[in-house]
């Protein structure tokens, strides 16, 4: 009885100990995981194919939305949508253009930190309230965004054709900002760093 006990006992930690020195090696790095994990938590990042996929079933939503509650201002949304397109078109090469202009602009401003014209707090202070401005006007939007959406799920027709106006206007002054970026960036290379 007593060999049989030593027997089972032997061949069970004949089978856990490979399980437990392979659990050992494989614990050694746990950095993947953690990285894994937090790029799990992320947004998906979708590829070209994917987001403009996406872009376009919004885009058509948007506009069955338009069409729906502010049929008048149908041919405005349609204009404004080109027009946008044609605009990020003819930023697009802009953009690879003046990147060395905009790296320049970050090298020099970091000279200037070096040299001693700038102190370090006074450029972290100026990328705080760059990084509290952009934060601001992100949560803005998703504010906007909440609204509306909510206003879409509730199906309150007054407040989505207010959302929808509220939105053009929006697109309209982007639109507006997209031309004047381009303007100045054909008569001097600028950076885009503040």
């Amino acid at each position: 009885m007593l060999k049989r006990k030593w027997l089972i006992a032997g061949t069970a930690l004949s089978l856990i100990i490979p399980g437990v020195a392979n659990a050992a090696s494989s614990s050694a790095s746990p950095a993947p995981a953690v990285q894994n994990e937090k790029k799990a938590e992320q947004a998906p990042q979708l590829n070209k194919e994917d987001f403009a996929k996406k872009h376009a079933e919004m885009k058509a939503e948007l506009l069955k939305l338009v069409k729906t509650y502010t049929p008048e201002k149908q041919a405005e949304w349609n204009q404004a949508i080109k027009k946008q397109e044609d605009l990020r078109m003819q930023l697009k090469p802009m953009f690879e253009k003046h990147k060395e202009a905009r790296k320049d602009k970050l090298e020099k401003w970091h000279k200037k930190g070096e040299n001693g014209k700038m102190t370090e707090a006074e450029m972290k202070e100026k990328m705080a309230k760059w990084k509290e401005k952009r934060h601001e006007n992100k949560m803005q939007k998703r504010e906007e965004m909440k609204k509306f959406k909510e206003a879409v799920k509730s199906k309150d027709k007054a407040e989505i054709k207010k959302q929808l106006n509220k939105a053009l206007d929006e697109l309209q002054n982007r639109n507006k900002k997209m031309e004047d970026r381009i303007k100045d960036m054909d008569k001097t290379p600028k950076g885009n760093v503040q």
